[in-house]
């Protein structure tokens, strides 16, 4: 009788899966359709690019720390990045960071300067961010709806009240680049109101 052997996928193949998946959703296609199945050698290069960061970056936070590992993952994106106040972020205590949102790299590049091994960051609940387990562990999911909302906030509160440090894009969406759009400053105005509660929980700290 023949044995059939069927090798498990590696991390950066599961990765690259998860990314073409995402890119698929993205454009209006389902996961699942002949459609998505197109773009996998279109995505194969960047994908495997991707991947293969996000797997050593899996290892560099058990190994090096958050600080430390969102460092290195940032030297891998950005050259150049200039940086004001730095020295009034508190090194330990509650610390809520409630920033615009115009780019692909601005999580990351405050993650990585804020100097802390605490920090968390509120983030939309997709499929891609659960495939990596360490990364996961910074991550407070939003899930859709009001329950999913609600969920988010107890944990961000918890955790503020831990004194730990998060992350948040009010807006929930791509803001206005206020160097290169208008509209920035009015786009204040859409932040979510969740902003007050967390910091009437934690009235005495900024």
């Amino acid at each position: 009788m023949a044995t059939t052997w069927t090798r498990e996928p590696t991390q950066v193949e599961v990765v690259r899966r998860f990314v073409t998946d995402e890119f698929a959703i993205a454009l209006g296609l389902s996961p699942q359709g002949w459609a998505r199945r197109l773009l996998d050698p279109i995505l194969r290069v960047p994908g495997d690019r991707f991947a293969q960061l996000a797997t050593e970056l899996e290892t560099r936070l058990t190994d090096s720390g958050f600080s430390a590992a969102l460092h290195w993952l940032q030297s891998q994106y950005v050259s150049d990045i200039a940086i004001q106040g730095a020295e009034h972020i508190p090194r330990q205590g509650p610390l809520l960071v409630a920033a615009n949102h115009p780019g692909g790299y601005d999580g990351l590049a405050i993650l990585a300067n804020l100097g802390r091994d605490d920090s968390k960051i509120v983030i939309s609940d997709v499929p891609l961010t659960r495939v990596l387990p360490q990364m996961a562990q910074h991550m407070i999911f939003v899930s859709p709806g009001p329950q999913g909302r609600m969920s988010a906030a107890r944990a961000t509160i918890r955790h503020l009240q831990s004194g730990g440090a998060i992350l948040i894009f009010p807006s929930g969406i791509v803001d206005p680049d206020p160097d290169l759009q208008s509209g920035a400053e009015q786009g204040l105005a859409d932040w979510s109101p969740s902003l007050e509660l967390f910091l009437r929980r934690i009235p005495e700290k900024e």
